[in-house]
């Protein structure tokens, strides 16, 4: 296709004009500079990168090392049909590793039953003995060090617009 040297000189002209036009809306308005170069991103906001920050962004610390979770009204439920917890934004919470207390534990015993012999009574017919149904407790185990308490994860870098 042939070059149409008339578009092309139309083409440059118009991108000297809007550009005299553009630096002077941005010497009239200050802080406009943002929205002519990056028009979709708005000051404060968040998102996440697979590495470091790019221009114009800064690393939000706040994120650092947690899980991020939705804020807001909303009427979401689970898997079992329960509502699930609101937040607010900036709320935090949370334990990198959680001890379990014993309401938290399932219902359960650490007992086990057998059968014991016992002797009997020695005398003229000989001796005789019974067996007895007995419970007993097991020995303890666990050392109530706390445990991971995560899901399967991705780390990235969280970032906010500046």
């Amino acid at each position: 296709m042939p070059m149409d040297r008339g578009r092309i000189v139309e083409g440059i002209v118009i991108a000297v004009i809007g550009g005299a036009v553009t630096a002077a809306i941005i010497a009239v308005v200050p802080g406009l500079t943002r929205w002519l170069v990056r028009p979709s991103t708005t000051p404060g906001q968040i998102a996440a990168f697979e590495g470091k920050c790019p221009d114009g962004w800064d690393t939000y610390s706040m994120a650092g090392g947690r899980f991020m979770v939705g804020a807001g009204t909303h009427e979401n439920k689970d898997g079992n049909n329960q509502s699930l917890s609101k937040y607010q934004p900036l709320d935090v919470g949370g334990e990198e590793a959680h001890i379990l207390t014993i309401p938290e534990l399932p219902p359960h015993d650490h007992k086990y039953t057998y059968m014991d012999t016992v002797g009997g009574n020695c005398g003229v017919e000989g001796c005789h003995s019974h067996q007895e149904l007995r419970t007993a407790d097991t020995s303890k185990v666990g050392e109530g060090k706390p445990h991971n308490n995560r899901p399967p994860y991705l780390a990235l870098q969280y970032c906010k617009a500046n």
